[in-house]
């Protein structure tokens, strides 16, 4: 079975497929208001909480909103991935 001859038969279901996905993704970017809005976790500097591997989704929030203990997710300048960081006190 060639490459088209596995296609043809199977456009309509590869099309659904693929608007699924883009469906998928929108509704996840609206809900949780952010952009990526999964990070794979590189490290096990969070362990146990999150080991190196973990798929983590976030949502964008106010700081005001933000408690000691929470998990967030933040960028530091010249680093090239965001750092998966627990807050332990805030200013």
């Amino acid at each position: 079975m060639g490459f088209t001859d596995f296609i043809k038969p199977n456009i309509k279901k590869i099309i659904i497929f693929i608007v699924c996905v883009i469906i998928f993704s929108v509704a996840l970017r609206l809900t949780l208001g952010t952009y990526p809005f999964w990070y794979n976790v590189a490290s096990n500097a969070m362990h146990p909480t999150y080991s190196r591997g973990d798929f983590i989704f976030v949502k964008a929030t106010n700081f005001d909103d933000i408690s000691v203990n929470d998990v967030i997710i933040h960028g530091v300048q010249g680093v090239k991935t965001p750092l998966i960081m627990r807050v332990i006190s805030k200013a």
